[in-house]
């Protein structure tokens, strides 16, 4: 089964492929089709693969390898795929009940400068509002490549802020610093 996964780490898929049930080793597994044809990359464990009535079912997240192959070139040289990098936040926002809730940000991240505080909630994108991840992230990334101010409305306590933070390619933020 396809759809669209988004994980609060900034990231998400447009298509990727679910399947149940869950394989313990899962991390790079192939994911092989009845034409004995590579279809997937194993990525992560699951709690929702698919559901059944009000079942949810866990399972296996995998990458569509068409979604792999025009940067596989450029992810064994350098790690990344090429051309501008996508605006990172430092923010983790997870889905609760139609809202997104900040449930972490990376210290001295841009979020974290910029006054996001966990808890807040992140009602939108400049005059868009947003209610799920896969809104917020395309919202986030239409704004331009990293290093593009993003102004988001959230509401922290019970004031709503307007805030504008100074995204940056998230490479840069877990890049190791020296110590001398």
């Amino acid at each position: 089964r396809k759809r669209v996964f988004t994980g609060n780490w900034e990231y998400m898929l447009d298509s990727a492929i679910f399947t149940s049930p869950p394989a313990l080793n899962w991390s790079g597994a192939a994911l092989i089709n009845k034409d004995m044809s590579l279809v997937g990359v194993g990525s992560l464990i699951v709690r929702e693969a698919s559901t059944v009535g009000e079942t949810v079912i866990p399972g296996n997240m995998f990458v569509p390898i068409d979604a792999l192959k025009p940067i596989l070139g450029d992810l064994v040289k350098t790690g990344r795929a090429a051309g501008a990098a996508r605006p990172w936040l430092g923010v983790a926002a997870d889905e609760v009940q139609g809202r997104l809730i900040v449930s972490r940000v990376s210290p001295d991240g841009p979020g974290d400068l910029a006054g996001i505080k966990v808890g807040d909630i992140i009602l939108g994108v400049g005059g868009d509002g947003v209610r799920t991840q896969a809104e917020f992230y395309r919202k986030v990334w239409s704004r331009g490549p990293a290093g593009s101010d993003i102004p988001l409305r959230v509401l922290q306590g019970v004031g709503i802020k307007e805030l504008a933070i100074h995204s940056i390619d998230r490479v840069e933020y877990f890049r190791p610093r020296t110590t001398y």
